[in-house]
Formats: C-alpha cells, sequence, structure tokens
C-alpha cells in the first residue's frame, strides 16, 4: 500500500497532528525554582521571623489575586519586629468570591499555623524569599523529641542542588544556624566581586 517510507512517515505525521487537534491538546505550564542554601536564603531577606497565621485574605490587584498573610511575631531572626506584633506579607494567587488563582511553588498559609518565613521587599511590600523555600514548618513538640522544622513542601523538584533545609533540625538548632548567618552576611557581602 505504502510505495516509500517517506510517504508512510508524512501520513503518520499528519495522524499524530490531527489526534492532537481533536483531543484538544493544551500546552503545558510550569514553574521552575533555583534552589536556595540557608545562606541564599538569610542574605536575601530582610525579615525573618517566626510566629502563628492569624489570617488571611485576598483581594485583586493589577489584574492578579494576591494573599495578604497577617503573622503573630513569636520571635525575630532579622529585622526589627518585636514579640507580640503582626508583619503582614504577600503571597501570590489566592481566591476572591468564587474566582482563585492558583500559582505554583508560591507557598499557601493556614490560619493557626506556626511558620518561620524568610521576606523580602519587593515594590514596598514584603513577599516570601524564593517562593515555597522561604516557609519553613514549625513542628510541636512530642514527649519524645523537641519542637522541629520542616520544608513547606516535602518533595520538589529544584534546579541546582541546593536547598535550604533538607533534614528536619529541632527548631532551637534552626534558628540558632539562621541568627549566625544574619550575623555574618555583611562580611559575605563585603567579600563579593
Amino acid at each position: 500500500m505504502w510505495h516509500n517510507l517517506g510517504m508512510l512517515r508524512t501520513f503518520l505525521s499528519c495522524l499524530l497532528l490531527a489526534a492532537g487537534v481533536l483531543t484538544g491538546a493544551a500546552p503545558a505550564h510550569a514553574t521552575v525554582l533555583r534552589g536556595l542554601s540557608l545562606t541564599q536564603l538569610c542574605d536575601r531577606s530582610s525579615t525573618i521571623v517566626r510566629g502563628r497565621v492569624e489570617r488571611t485574605e485576598a483581594a485583586w490587584r493589577d489584574g492578579r489575586i494576591y494573599t495578604a498573610v497577617h503573622l503573630r511575631v513569636e520571635a525575630s531572626l532579622a529585622g526589627a519586629r518585636r514579640t507580640g506584633e503582626t508583619v503582614t506579607f504577600w503571597r501570590l494567587g489566592g481566591e476572591v468570591g468564587n474566582i482563585g488563582q492558583r500559582v505554583i511553588g508560591a507557598p499557601t498559609f493556614r490560619v493557626g499555623e506556626r511558620v518561620i518565613v524568610f521576606l523580602q521587599r519587593y515594590r514596598g511590600r514584603l513577599f516570601v524569599t524564593g517562593m515555597f523555600q522561604g516557609k519553613v514548618r514549625v513542628l510541636p513538640a512530642t514527649s519524645t523529641a523537641p519542637a522541629r522544622v520542616a520544608p513547606a513542601v516535602s518533595r520538589a523538584v529544584l534546579l541546582g542542588t541546593k536547598r535550604a533545609l533538607r533534614r528536619y533540625p529541632a527548631l532551637s538548632t534552626f534558628e540558632a544556624a539562621v541568627r549566625q548567618l544574619v550575623r555574618t552576611r555583611g562580611q559575605r557581602r563585603r567579600s563579593r566581586p
């Protein structure tokens, strides 16, 4: 039936193209994040705090939905924040009425959740540094273990090999490491070319 291999290839190519059109094939979308080390998160963040999420509220802004997260500060690791103060920061995406926008890679926050957040200023507002990498969950102490920290997303593919948090250290150990990196970040900035 097919006189040559070229005709068969052309027919199969047309068949595959038609199948894609008929099934409504859609383009793939992805978020690519470069993995950040704990040092990089500290160096890029003007404010680092541990606290409890009090409330969230989403609103339209410039054709997008942004969610304001209000966090009651338990401890300040960087920046001039006091215990008991409320810090408001923003994340991309959220729900307004019956319309929702989801941004792959953006962290989500639940009321009552305890977290450490790494925040950077952008256009006069605080945003989470490095998308979900800038959110660290605080796990409660148990009868056999002290309070610990865990990444916001346990399984994620990041560009590069760096990742701020690979294991679940004790909260006190993690906070001591962050405070040390914050104290020495001026030295790192001066030594860069």
